[in-house]
Order: structure tokens, then C-alpha cells, then sequence
């Protein structure tokens, strides 16, 4: 009389497609993802062909396209802007970044950089959008 092995089987979950599942999702968050400073005043920058990173000692102004300023997201005078740049200026190597509307007039423009550049600023930037 001949017995029948019983036999086992080995029951194994493939977790390889889940795994690529996981990581084709995880990359395709990571490439969608867009990571923007909120402001909070709404502006519309214009477009350029170039665009740099900003450094984390910089100071920024805002400029709107009815061309009021802002610092820190505090409306500030056109008069009281040299002084508020003498104030927040520690370095020549210290970054002034413009951010400004492309509504807003060239001459508010000019006029703060002219401001920048009359408290000590030798770095100063317009942060535009790419093209």
C-alpha cells in the first residue's frame, strides 16, 4: 500500500508591485509638489527668462500694483523706507529682494532700489517668475 505525501505549499505575498506602486507614487508627489512662500498680499510677478534662489538673511519688500510697500507684511511710507532699510541693514554681502507686481509703476520701483542701494545694500534683486 502505497501513501500520498502531503505536501505543503508555500503561500509567499508578492509585495514587488506594491512596493513599485508606492514609490512611483511617492515620486509623483514629490515632482508635483510646489513649495511657495505665502505672502499674503496678492501680487502678480512678471515672467523672465532667469530666476535665482533667495538666502535666508535677506530682506524683502513688497510691492503691490497700487504700489504700496510692504515689509514683513507691514504697509509702510515711501518717506519712512530709507530709514527702515538703515535699520534692517547688517551686511554689504545682505540681499534686498523686490518683489514686485508688474502692475506696480517702474518709478516706485526705481525709487526703492535707489533707497537700497543709498542705505548700503550692493546686492539687490527682483524676484520675477519663469517663463
Amino acid at each position: 500500500m502505497e501513501f500520498e505525501r502531503i505536501r505543503h505549499r508555500h503561500t509567499h505575498i508578492n509585495i514587488a508591485p506594491l512596493v513599485d506602486m508606492v514609490f512611483l507614487l511617492l515620486l509623483f508627489f514629490m515632482l508635483t509638489y510646489q513649495a511657495v512662500a505665502d505672502h499674503g498680499i496678492e501680487i502678480s510677478l512678471p515672467k523672465a527668462e532667469s530666476s535665482t534662489l533667495q538666502e535666508k538673511s535677506e530682506v524683502e519688500i513688497l510691492v503691490d500694483a497700487g504700489g504700496e510697500l510692504y515689509i514683513e507684511q507691514s504697509l509702510i511710507m515711501m518717506d519712512d523706507l530709507p530709514e527702515i532699510l538703515d535699520a534692517l541693514f547688517v551686511s554689504k554681502d545682505q540681499p534686498l529682494i523686490i518683489r514686485a507686481d508688474k502692475q506696480a509703476s517702474v518709478g516706485i520701483l526705481v525709487n526703492v532700489m535707489d533707497a537700497g542701494r543709498s542705505s548700503g545694500f550692493s546686492r539687490i534683486s527682483v524676484i520675477t517668475e519663469k517663463h
